[in-house]
């Protein structure tokens, strides 16, 4: 017997979608910090600059959605689309900070490199960096909801359970360590 995603409910293979979207995210937290270390100077700064940039993205991110997204017509293709774009842009993030990597030094050299401000400088960035990625996951959240209810208003029910499967990715990852 094969067994296959499409034999179980609608809801459910969504619930199977955010449980690997938060085992993945979490993985990015890793990567993040890793990367981020070097700019803040050490991990706990990395660390801090992270969960502020996953909070207030997430935060941003589901705000708008809930109030401009969630209309759309292709739910699923929007969702898809926000975890494609997330993986795009966690994999040019190295990328990305070679070419701030100037402006970073510069701003370094000009505020001295173990002044308080210089760590505030470089905290800001990374939270800068990291809320465009954060935002769009932030996003997911309401798409996911909407297109699991499969009509014009959410249902709770719904929503409780992608909401409890997402962290339980996350959950499973910390597990596997």
């Amino acid at each position: 017997m094969k067994l296959s995603l499409r034999n179980f409910p609608f809801a459910f293979q969504l619930q199977a979608l955010f449980f690997l979207s938060g085992f993945s995210a979490l993985i990015l937290e890793v990567v993040y910090v890793r990367l981020l270390r070097y700019w803040t100077g050490g991990t706990a700064y990395a660390v801090a600059a992270v969960l502020c940039a996953y909070m207030a993205g997430l935060a941003l991110g589901s705000y708008a959605a809930g109030k401009w997204l969630v209309n759309w017509k292709r739910l699923l293709a929007l969702y898809g689309g926000f975890e494609f774009l997330v993986g795009l842009y966690s994999g040019g993030m190295p990328w990305l900070m070679s070419l701030v990597k100037p402006v970073y030094l510069a701003l370094t050299f000009h505020l001295g490199p173990d002044t308080h401000w210089t760590l505030l400088a470089h905290f800001l960035a990374g939270v800068v960096l990291l809320l465009p990625p954060t935002m769009l996951m932030g996003a997911t959240f309401p798409v996911v909801v909407r297109a699991a209810s499969q009509g014009p208003g959410d249902r709770a029910d719904l929503a409780e359970r992608l909401y409890t499967a997402n962290p339980g990715g996350g959950s499973v990852r910390c597990a596997l360590k």
